[in-house]
């Protein structure tokens, strides 16, 4: 079983779900006033591997989230499909967009075919969202083919438009959603047959976000486009094959940031990437987007991290300026320069190795003189189903699946990440650690993050997630965990070590509700009821009475780990990891352990 930190300094265990095989539970994760009308049913047993959602309507801007949990799963099985009709019930046109977030990948049980692939290639491996191919279609329009095979991990977080904008078809889209207009979403997940079986049984759970805006509202910063392999002919219709290329790219910021994804290409074959603004002409200017790329032994190009000051897409004078800019990728040989056309012709005889607009068509990019601008985001908090629990009866087995907890913030940050928590229905008066959590790629493959979980380590402290330990046997130091580092994969005495920061808490009144403004500001060791002074090791204002002890909001502080009091800075990065909640015991080990009690996955950057 995977296993994460559960108390300070010990581990927490994930919640386990145990589900009938082929049931999807669908739970409103939180709807902002704006989107109203006919939501989907909290609970959808599937027929087929199909939810059936129905209809939901927007009737205004705002925000509709639902959790998804696709449980039972096993390479080979059908489909699993989520699909729902979207209907604009308001006055306005509207754009909206689509996000599947918050993603989280679980153990549910072990099969005997699992436990043999864990023996064979050392230990366990979770990351299904890797391996989970997507698929889309809205209205009939093919926007990702199956035959693709991009998984859920090479798209989530990253909004993509649901109306198609082409001006190039009859009548023209613009994609904006006509009042009174719907459009019907249907999007397929399955794991292939080659998956091996380290899938068997396991858990996928996420969120799927749709966002509504006036036409004249500010575009999510996070967006991703479909480029695709197209008959050249006169309809210029999709090819549904393997080749396809995936942009992820911030609609607002400095300069032009993007990664690239290329799929199904010629091996060996120079590729660059291009925006080509209309009209059509041979040997025609265009702006060149990346450096050569060459497709590996796989056909495959992996371009991140890209940024470059391209200006403004499209530009002013391409007759697509109202509307957006193409992009498209083409062989190398194809440019010279910033020209495209060879000897002052285009090339179709193998138009097969190029890329061009597809899904949702056209992009736009506007470059921002203030920086790269933040943007609020939103997670939510699970119940991990952490034994045993904090407290004496009647608290000994809280079910925080009463709770709702919620952290709202802004990225990119400039040093620290700071937003508000929001909770209902926690214990009464319990104070909670909140913790970040790294998720090393050695728990948890490709979809885990190294220097995540380096950083927030070498700003707090580093644990043992595969050691058979407890407590604080479990700790490592910066020299173990480098001298670990070090030693080749294949050592058997290798140690999977994640670095974890205790950077703040909050307090639970009386009715286990509690709302506060928290930041990444101190790297705390444990929590001390000192009467409110940083640094102090004294429980001098602590309350000890039946079932827990508590402290008063203000007289809560905390030990410091690493730094001075308000000295904490993080690294510039982008951080993938776990945030959670952490019961406090303020050292009255009568009462229990400090127990990690709710967890989410988190995203944010530092700049």
């Amino acid at each position: 079983m995977r296993k994460r930190i559960l108390e300070e300094p010990s581990f927490f265990k994930r919640r386990t779900l145990v589900f009938i095989s082929l049931l999807i539970i669908v739970i409103i994760a939180g709807i902002t006033i704006g989107i109203t009308g006919a939501f989907f049913a909290d609970e959808e047993k599937s027929a087929n591997n199909i939810v059936q959602a129905g209809t939901f309507d927007i009737d205004g801007e705002g925000t509709f989230v639902k959790t998804y949990i696709f449980t039972g799963i096993y390479p080979g099985k059908d489909a699993e499909e989520i699909n729902f009709t979207l209907k604009n019930k308001g006055s306005l046109p509207m754009r909206v967009w689509m996000t599947i977030k918050n993603v989280s990948n679980e153990e549910n049980g072990i099969s005997d075919s699992e436990q043999d692939w864990y023996d064979i290639n050392g230990g366990p491996k979770n990351d299904v969202d890797s391996a989970m191919v997507y698929a889309l279609d809205v209205d009939g329009n093919l926007a990702l083919e199956q035959e693709a095979g991009i998984t859920v991990s090479q798209i989530k977080d990253y909004y993509i438009g649901l109306v198609k904008l082409d001006i190039g078809i009859t009548p023209p889209s613009y994609g904006i959603l006509e009042s009174g207009e719907s459009i019907i979403v249907n999007q397929k997940f399955y794991l292939p047959v080659a998956t091996e079986n380290w899938a068997q049984s396991d858990i996928m759970s996420f969120e799927i976000e749709v966002l509504a805006r006036q036409i004249s509202a500010q575009e999510p910063i996070k967006q991703l486009s479909f480029i695709q392999n197209k008959d050249t002919g006169d309809d210029w219709a999709l090819i549904r094959d393997e080749r396809i290329g995936v942009l992820k790219y911030d609609s607002l910021a400095e300069t032009f940031n993007y990664d690239f994804i290329g799929r199904g290409l010629t091996v060996g074959e120079e590729y660059n990437l291009i925006y080509y603004p209309d009209p059509w002409g041979n040997s025609k200017t265009v702006t060149v987007l990346s450096d050569i790329m060459v497709a590996d032994g796989k056909g495959e190009v992996n371009n991140t991290g890209q940024s470059l000051d391209a200006g403004d897409l499209p530009i002013i004078n391409d007759d697509n300026y109202l509307y957006g800019a193409k992009i498209w990728l083409v062989r190398s040989d194809q440019l010279s320069n910033t020209n495209i056309g060879s000897s002052g012709a285009l090339s179709w005889g193998d138009q097969a190795n190029w890329l061009f607009d597809n899904w949702p068509g056209l992009i736009r990019y506007t470059q921002s003189t203030d920086g790269n601008p933040s943007q609020s985001q939103t997670v939510y908090f699970n119940d991990l189903n952490a034994s045993p629990q904090f407290g004496k009866s009647p608290y000994d087995d809280y079910d925080y699946d009463l709770a709702n907890v919620s952290f709202t913030y802004d990225t990119p940050a400039l040093s620290k990440l700071s937003g508000t928590i929001t909770a209902t229905d926690l214990k009464p008066n319990m104070t909670y650690q909140v913790k970040f959590i790294g998720k090393p790629t050695c728990q948890y493959g490709s979809s885990g993050n190294d220097s995540a979980s380096e950083y927030i380590g070498y700003k707090g402290r580093w644990t043992c997630l595969d050691c058979s330990c407890s407590g604080a046997s479990c700790n490592r130091t910066d020299a173990q965990y480098e001298t670990n580092k070090a030693k080749l994969d294949t050592d058997s005495s290798k140690e999977c070590i994640a670095g974890y920061l205790a950077w703040d808490y909050i307090t639970a009144n009386d009715f286990g509700d509690v709302t506060k403004t928290i930041k990444t500001t101190n790297s705390y060791h444990v929590l001390f009821c000192s009467g409110g002074t940083c640094g102090q090791m004294s429980n001098g204002q602590l309350s000890i009475q039946d079932p827990y002890p508590t402290c008063a909001p203000n007289d809560v502080n905390g030990q410091i780990e690493r730094f001075s009091c308000n000295g904490l800075v993080l690294d510039d990065g982008d951080y993938d990891l776990d945030m959670v909640l952490t019961e406090e015991s303020f050292h009255q080990n009568t009462y229990g352990v400090w127990t990690t009690v709710m967890g989410t996955d988190i995203n944010f950057e530092i700049e």
